[in-house]
């Protein structure tokens, strides 16, 4: 099939499925499963460029919709995936995150299936991850919202790379927190550093620094940045100095003089 025709036929395809989540005849929670979520699962088996972008739209619609959260999340979930597919070499622009924060917000939740949950993360987790590639996209201006129940809920994933994640997206976007949640990721470097790389997470900010250094309009996101591996630095320094008391003394139990 000529690319013209299969964008054609794709494009009416996801304006089908959008319009049964926002149109004149929404879906109801007993037929979100059926029709529509069979032919968003076929469509977004096209890994292009031109169907990632139609699934991020679609996946704010369906964040939108008055269908019940459960049911909602069903389609969400194979619209986010395909949006930001980890064989995709082009993704698209997250702008403001709001929508992608609820669905972590939402998938955290220990009652939530844990396959779906996982599932769900990853996908977070690439979409952010995208965004973090811009640092003067909209999504590096982020007032990050609930980020101490999403941290919370991290603090008992079963997946350490899960917390370790997220606890580097908000050192990235430390100049966006409240006192509290600064206070909350110095605890965690203090008293859990073994489940969070404190030095990764400054390598991380370090390597935005240089990349924006020179960018027009960027001196707020320096001045986060700069501010935040500057605290990083100083818990890290903390953190051996403790160590390195705590060795000496088990050397002097050890060994007395």
């Amino acid at each position: 099939m000529p690319s013209r025709q299969m964008d054609a036929m794709v494009d009416k395809i996801f304006i089908n499925i959008s319009n049964r989540f926002q149109g004149p005849s929404p879906l109801t929670n007993a037929d979100v499963s059926e029709l529509p979520l069979r032919a968003l699962k076929l469509v977004t088996q096209l890994r292009t460029t031109a169907v990632a972008t139609r699934s991020y739209e679609l996946f704010k619609k369906i964040m939108q919709s008055t269908v019940s959260q459960e049911k909602k999340m069903v389609a969400a979930r194979v619209a986010l995936h395909a949006a930001y597919h980890p064989k995709l070499k082009s993704l698209p622009p997250v702008g403001d995150p709001k929508h992608i924060l609820d669905f972590l917000h939402y998938h955290i939740d220990p009652r939530v299936e844990r396959e779906a949950r996982a599932h769900a993360i990853s996908s977070v987790m690439h979409a952010i991850d995208s965004a973090s590639d811009d640092p003067m996209s909209q999504s590096w201006n982020w007032r990050i919202r609930n980020a101490g129940e999403l941290l919370t809920g991290f603090l008992r994933s079963p997946d350490p790379k899960e917390l370790r994640w997220w606890y580097g997206v908000l050192w990235l976007h430390y100049g966006g927190l409240d006192p509290g949640i600064r206070s909350r990721l110095d605890e965690i470097a203090m008293n859990r550093g073994d489940r969070v790389d404190l030095k990764r997470c400054r390598i991380a900010i370090e390597k935005k620094i240089w990349k924006i250094r020179e960018l027009d309009g960027a001196a707020g996101i320096m001045a986060s940045l700069e501010e935040a591996s500057s605290r990083l630095t100083a818990l890290i320094e903390h953190r051996e100095k403790v160590r390195d008391g705590l060795s000496d003394l088990w050397m002097t139990l050890t060994f007395p003089p």
